[in-house]
């Protein structure tokens, strides 16, 4: 445990609250909304840079308007693209539309750059409708195109069309493919039937002790995820896959699993474990704890047969570091040599397991981190377009470091 998360949970004690060293602070937090002016504290006026991401997602709780400021503060303040990240995903679940015009004027600065990222995705999921000007206008950028078409999607009007279309002759294929989904989307809408009130209202109701149609959302999910691969050793029916996934979700939250829940694509996919590797990043990382070879076998395990690993080893030079990790793939031995970061595992591990497949068409990819989690999957491009495009999601996929001694 670092010394700034000792002293945040010892300030959590001395408020009169029980928090043991082993209790997931975020957890803690979620169930305990009472301790989030401690942490609100803690992120404003910590120097750890890592501390400070991870509280920032620990304020991502909805309706803690007085979080509001201070992360705008620290959001202009630190050129961190892992913290701008945290802080406008906290300020979008916070959900407070008082932020809207702030939120409106860093989308249009470009001092900001990329990081503008999570500002976009904000406004688009609090359904800011007099951001729509600024957004379209965004279009125009490159590196925020995709972005912003997602962040459209729940406001899109048939007058979009015209701004949009050009796109589908733009040299880069994951705007021209966004385009095409947004175009799509908002075809299928205009099309569909649209009832009327006293239509609706004379419909039947399904109650929740009649069975449910086979095209409910977790059968269409299955479905998708499906024909990306995932699930292909599980024996049955889309609609028994949904069933068997959210039994499983109910037995281990005491909750159904549904479209609503954040993050509900990763909660339906955890339990593939031939295909996804999602855990905590503390791992007790330590001398003679063995966590990276561990580690590296896990990963191993979900390359979709491209790696397979053997001779791994780990040496340590002191309770601290350096650290060297080997293996070998084929008749080439591989280097890591992670960063010590107390117990939280160095993941830059990925970037050199991709460049051990750059040979193949899979890459790994993370999910951007929302919590001290990591979700990881192996996809091809094309994948990971559809998952981009069709689900929305945000990946990162890993390159390989230089150690300190290589950069000069």
């Amino acid at each position: 445990m670092q010394d700034n998360e000792r002293e945040l949970r010892e300030d959590i004690r001395k408020a009169g609250f029980d928090i043991a060293d082993d209790d997931e602070i975020r957890d803690y937090v979620y169930y305990n909304h009472e301790v989030l002016p401690i942490v609100l504290r803690h992120f404003v006026s910590t120097q750890d840079m890592s501390l400070k991401r991870w509280l920032a997602a620990c304020l991502a709780i909805k309706g803690y308007s007085d979080a509001i400021e201070p992360l705008l503060q620290q959001y202009r303040e630190y050129n961190d693209d892992t913290l701008r990240f945290y802080a406008g995903w906290a300020i979008a679940v916070i959900g407070d539309k008082s932020v809207l015009p702030k939120l409106r004027k860093i989308s249009q600065d470009e001092r900001y750059g990329e990081d503008r990222a999570s500002v976009i995705r904000a406004l688009g999921k609090m359904r800011d409708k007099q951001a729509i000007p600024i957004l379209l206008d965004l279009l125009d950028d490159d590196k925020l195109c995709t972005i912003v078409l997602y962040a459209l999607r729940p406001m899109a009007k048939p007058e979009f069309k015209d701004r949009v279309t050009p796109l589908l002759q733009h040299d880069d294929k994951m705007i021209r493919d966004s385009a095409k989904s947004f175009l799509d989307k908002l075809r299928a809408s205009e099309t569909r039937p649209q009832a009327s009130s006293k239509e609706a209202a004379s419909k039947p109701r399904v109650s929740d002790t009649q069975t449910r149609p086979r095209t409910d959302w977790r059968t269409r999910t299955a479905k998708f995820f499906r024909d990306l691969g995932f699930y292909s050793n599980w024996d049955m029916s889309g609609y028994d896959l949904g069933r068997e996934i959210n039994r499983r979700h109910k037995d281990e939250w005491e909750t159904a699993l549904t479209k609503r829940d954040e993050h509900a694509d990763l909660l339906f996919l955890a339990w593939d474990t031939e295909r996804v590797w999602w855990k905590d990043t503390e791992m007790d990382v330590g001398e003679g704890n063995d966590v990276y070879i561990d580690l590296v076998q896990e990963l191993a395990h979900i390359s979709r047969g491209t790696i397979a690993p053997f001779h791994i080893e780990e040496e340590w030079d002191g309770p601290e570091g350096p650290i060297q990790v080997r293996f070998t793939v084929g008749d080439e031995v591989q280097e890591f040599q992670p960063a010590y970061e107390g117990d939280y595992a160095d993941m830059n591990l990925l970037g050199t397991l991709n460049e051990v497949m750059a040979h193949t068409e899979y890459r790994y990819y993370a999910y951007y981190p929302f919590d001290q989690t990591l979700f990881v999957v192996v996809l091809t491009e094309q994948e990971r377009d559809r998952l981009a495009q069709e689900r929305g999601w945000s990946l990162i996929q890993p390159v390989k470091t230089k150690r300190r001694d290589e950069v000069n």
